[in-house]
């Protein structure tokens, strides 16, 4: 069964997505659409913009739901729950039981997917671009062109300040100067953005997963780059009903703590558990 969820972001700051830098100008990605016999260079957020992510609101909620310390992750692992993949050998052969497993273990990696070693886990989610609505695309009263603007930035040379030159070693021999000016174009606040996502044949437990993902997405609701000075911040979506629909996921969490722990951490604890040893245990835990 295909679900087609309609996504609706308000831009309550203005929104930095970048393409192409022409001279000190750093130029937002735009999508080239035909619409009433006309051409259009539409400034959009990418599709897999928003897929990156929803990969990693979803990892780092998983390592802290159940206990994963800092700098405990092994790389090949790390890169497969956040970067959507690692071209390795994997530890466990990646058969047909194994990738069952590995969906019914981690959903929204049977969600988005995964490379692992020679293979891929196919994803089951489409995300499509976030547009705005206006005038070209018959959903909205303004043109495109009225709703992005360039952003003037500056960065300062410290040394050159009287405030801070007194820490300065003189003695040195002087170095050029780290002082500039470059120009960002935006999507400016207020812009009202849509786009779809289509959820194919997800269970009971990947839907559930993914709301928990849009629940977690809102608590820091930010979207496109340079986040760091409130950049891209939006209005939190489908805030009145997300409780209900995120408790199996929640619970299949606490249920299942242990045995996911020790598949994130497995690399790690070779040195304690001989080989073999280990990878029969991994089997046994992901016997399901």
């Amino acid at each position: 069964m295909i679900k087609k969820i309609d996504l609706n972001f308000i831009l309550k700051s203005s929104m930095v997505h970048t393409e192409e830098i022409s001279s000190n100008v750093a130029n937002i990605y735009r999508e080239k659409i035909l619409k009433n016999g006309k051409i259009h260079q539409i400034p959009a957020l990418h599709g897999n913009s928003l897929r990156w992510l929803f990969r990693n609101v979803w990892a780092t909620h998983l390592f802290d739901s159940v206990g994963i310390e800092l700098q405990t992750v092994p790389q090949d692992t790390f890169h497969i729950m956040f970067s959507g993949g690692a071209l390795i050998s994997w530890q466990v052969g990646v058969d047909i039981t194994a990738r069952r497993n590995l969906r019914l273990k981690f959903p929204f990696l049977s969600i988005l997917g995964s490379a692992m070693g020679d293979q891929m886990l196919q994803g089951k989610i489409v995300v499509g671009s976030l547009l705005p609505k206006c005038k070209e695309l018959n959903n909205g009263e303004l043109s495109y062109w009225d709703m992005t603007e360039i952003i003037k930035y500056t960065r300062v040379d410290d040394s050159k300040l009287i405030s801070w030159d007194k820490y300065l070693d003189n003695s040195e021999e002087p170095k050029a100067s780290t002082q500039m000016i470059y120009d960002i174009e935006v999507l400016s606040a207020g812009t009202e953005l849509t786009s779809s996502i289509y959820l194919r044949d997800f269970t009971e437990l990947e839907e559930s997963c993914f709301w928990t993902i849009i629940q977690e997405f809102n608590k820091q609701p930010f979207i496109g780059g340079v986040s760091r000075v409130w950049h891209g911040e939006v209005e939190p979506i489908f805030v009145e009903w997300l409780e209900e629909k995120t408790k199996i996921y929640k619970e299949f969490l606490e249920k299942e703590k242990e045995s996911i722990r020790f598949f994130i951490l497995w690399n790690n604890k070779k040195d304690v558990i001989p080989e073999e040893d280990g990878r029969q245990k991994q089997i046994e835990l992901w016997d399901l």
